[in-house]
């Protein structure tokens, strides 16, 4: 599944997360929800993997703040 799949299976959720809570949302605001999403899930996935005990969530803070860096731009 390729980049464009999941974007595309992001937004059918979001979409449909907004419909059924009665929540009306445009292309723009779908579009910023599924790009955040996007973030967040590449932010948290490093934390899926093994850790050792001793590794904090400080990747995870200095993921997010990258991140929050890029789109700034």
């Amino acid at each position: 599944m390729g980049a464009g799949e999941d974007d595309e299976i992001g937004r059918a959720a979001v979409e449909g997360l907004a419909s059924a809570s009665g929540v009306r949302l445009n292309d723009q605001e779908i579009d910023a929800v599924v790009r955040s999403l996007a973030r967040i899930h590449r932010s948290a996935a490093p934390l899926l993997q093994s850790m050792p005990f001793d590794q904090s969530g400080q990747e995870f803070y200095c993921l997010l703040e990258s991140d929050a860096d890029e789109a700034g731009r």
